[in-house]
């Protein structure tokens, strides 16, 4: 077995960025204390607790046409989780807001980007207990969903259990269920998965909130008392008021949904990230007439909308040239 200079070590990281065509534009690590291109360098420390103990929380934000989407909503958010977590923030939420629009301006680009952000409790040992500083991480990529799937997906529900409504509450790095989620719907045809209680109860998806249009034309989608408040869904549950107005819904409601009601139903929607989907088949079972309905077109041109004129919603990125070039 070769032991590797520091020299072969940086040559072969860039070897496998380059494999991998690794799409990281740019990254903040307050372990450098700056901000750096190059995906062979976009690490974590093994001795980060977020690495081998996981205990670190995490959120994400979307860059469309030149402005980040919902970041203070997503900000708030990452703080309790912080706090919950407790882990120690390094810098305060206006701080931190400004590494991340500085961090999406330094990759270069300004649409069709996901931002996410990372805080540890730090490196420092192997132990159980944190013995260092919390460390802030931010990586700025291409962001895969594009939006979500229009057309429509199938979806499946999955036997993976869920979470306690502690863990399920703050988004950790801790995403085991929520992975095994999506690898089970995947091999059975679906996308992200849909958790189902003991008592039958929808619950969530992998990395998504599942609401559903019944026929007399109620947006119902579960409480939050036991799974993750999406922000994507609850933005939602707000611009569905408008079409409550214009008739197009009847109602909206958060209340238990049973799993043999959703199948039901004469929508089903999946919502999480800035997009929202329909699906047009759960477990075999065809939702509705098998096609996406008029709730979901009305809602996703309301969430197109918003992400590019929603007021308190958005952040214009800044110029180009405010970004410092030492780092």
């Amino acid at each position: 077995m070769e032991v590797l200079s520091s020299e072969q070590v940086l040559e072969r990281l860039h070897r496998r960025a380059q494999r991998q065509k690794l799409l990281g534009y740019a990254m903040y690590s307050s372990i450098v204390g700056g901000i750096f291109h190059d995906p062979a360098l976009m690490l974590v420390p093994i001795d980060d607790h977020m690495v081998h103990r996981g205990h670190a929380v995490f959120d994400t934000a979307t860059v469309k046409k030149g402005k980040v989407y919902q970041l203070d909503q997503h900000l708030d958010r990452f703080v309790v989780s912080a706090t919950h977590a407790r882990i120690p923030l390094l810098y305060d939420k206006a701080q931190m807001k400004s590494i991340i629009l500085q961090t999406i301006v330094a990759g270069g680009r300004r649409d069709g980007l996901m931002v996410k952000y990372w805080l540890s409790v730090g490196g420092g040992g192997f132990s159980i207990v944190p013995e260092g500083t919390s460390a802030f991480y931010v990586v700025v990529f291409d962001y895969p969903s594009r939006g979500g799937n229009i057309a429509g997906i199938q979806e499946h529900t999955v036997s993976v259990p869920l979470k306690t409504p502690f863990l399920a509450r703050i988004k950790t790095v801790n995403y085991l269920m929520n992975a095994l989620t999506a690898m089970e719907s995947r091999e059975k045809g679906g996308v992200y998965g849909v958790q189902v209680d003991p008592e039958g109860y929808v619950a969530e998806g992998s990395t998504c909130n599942v609401a559903f249009v019944d026929e007399d034309g109620i947006l119902r989608t579960p409480p939050f008392d036991a799974i993750l408040a999406g922000i994507t869904v609850k933005r939602i549950l707000f611009l569905a008021q408008s079409l409550v107005e214009r008739g197009v819904l009847r109602n909206i409601v958060v209340e238990p949904v049973k799993a043999v009601e959703g199948k039901q139903a004469a929508e089903m929607l999946i919502l999480g990230g800035a997009f929202i989907s329909p699906v047009i088949s759960w477990d075999g079972i065809q939702i509705g007439n098998g096609r996406p309905g008029p709730v979901f077109a009305a809602l996703h041109q309301l969430l197109e909308e918003d992400q590019i004129s929603g007021e308190g919603q958005i952040d214009a990125l800044p110029d180009s040239q405010s970004i410092g070039t030492s780092t």
